[in-house]
């Protein structure tokens, strides 16, 4: 039986696809080309049916090698159908390192809107995508954010404002990084978005109860934005936000998740969030249901047995 190895990179128009191409390459030189299956594939469907970069083939052709493949998305049957699949970014690998719970709750948002996307019409690879890279900032201040900590909190030395600038800058780090690792704007707006114009509401509800009657500098506390303006943006806000929150849950009941899951959602419908976007109430109707199916799933709520009467 043939061996299947699978490359994948984000776009399968550079990394994965000339993986491909030097491995049919040396399989062909070495006489193997009938015990190995050779593919590739991207996590995003963004250039599919390119041809690799042109510069790529270039650089490849100068050295022998030729570079054919049509850049096609990962599919489901993939993980399935493969024996081994190398997956080619650097950026995520780093994220699994160095903010390991930042890096779960990424996973966690990316199956949510995936979902979420799948139900309502809305291209779920491509918000799948959004939610990995969506919280890379954080790589620059692990600390800082709760899923990253034990035991030390170093908000504790800081001022409300202070706290609440090294949290937004999260945001900016992330595009930062983006344009680093030449992610497309696709994605890009993925980072801009999930907190939308919003505030550090920790902070900035904090601030206020000890300064009754003083208005605060309404900037400091808030994220530069913009709102989410596609349906695929939408739903990542609210995945991001409902799956951050049922972490603190206090107990995980069917009542408790949905109150949850609705609680948060109404509140960005009111604050205006989504104003910009084309995704209507159905539409929202449906993702909080997704939620609150997919959370229920994940903490394997149980009914809460009555006692006894005496």
């Amino acid at each position: 039986m043939k061996k299947k190895i699978l490359f994948v990179c984000l776009g399968n128009i550079c990394r994965s696809s000339t993986a491909e191409g030097v491995m049919l390459h040396l399989i062909k030189e070495a006489g193997l080309e009938k015990e190995f299956v050779i593919d590739s594939a991207g996590i995003l469907a963004y250039h599919q049916g390119e041809l690799p970069d042109s510069r790529m083939r270039a650089h490849a052709a100068r050295r022998g090698y030729e570079l054919v493949h049509r850049s096609r998305p990962v599919r489901t049957e993939d993980f399935y159908n493969f024996d081994l699949i190398i997956g080619m970014d650097d950026l995520l690998r780093r994220m699994s390192e160095t903010v390991p719970g930042t890096f779960q709750h990424s996973m966690q948002v990316a199956n949510l809107a995936a979902e979420a996307a799948i139900r309502i019409g809305a291209k779920s690879q491509l918000v799948r995508t959004g939610a990995l890279y969506h919280d890379i900032g954080k790589m620059e201040n692990p600390a800082f954010f709760t899923e990253n900590q034990s035991g030390v909190n170093p908000h504790k030395n800081l001022s409300y404002e202070q706290s609440a600038q090294v949290v937004i800058s999260h945001v900016t780090d992330g595009l930062k990084l983006a344009d680093k690792h030449n992610l497309p704007k696709v994605i890009k707006d993925f980072i801009s978005t999930h907190h939308g114009r919003g505030k550090t509401k920790f902070f900035y509800i904090s601030w206020k109860n000890e300064h009754p009657g003083e208005e605060p500098n309404e900037e400091v506390f808030t994220y530069p934005g913009p709102n989410p303006f596609s349906k695929e943006t939408a739903i990542l806000m609210m995945a991001d936000s409902v799956e951050a929150a049922s972490r603190s849950l206090p107990e995980y009941t069917e009542e408790s998740i949905s109150n949850l899951v609705d609680k948060i959602i109404d509140s960005q419908v009111q604050e205006g969030y989504f104003k910009e976007c084309p995704i209507t109430f159905k539409d929202i109707a449906t993702i909080k249901a997704v939620f609150k199916e997919k959370l229920k799933t994940i903490y394997h709520t149980r009914i809460s047995y009555p006692e006894l009467k005496k």
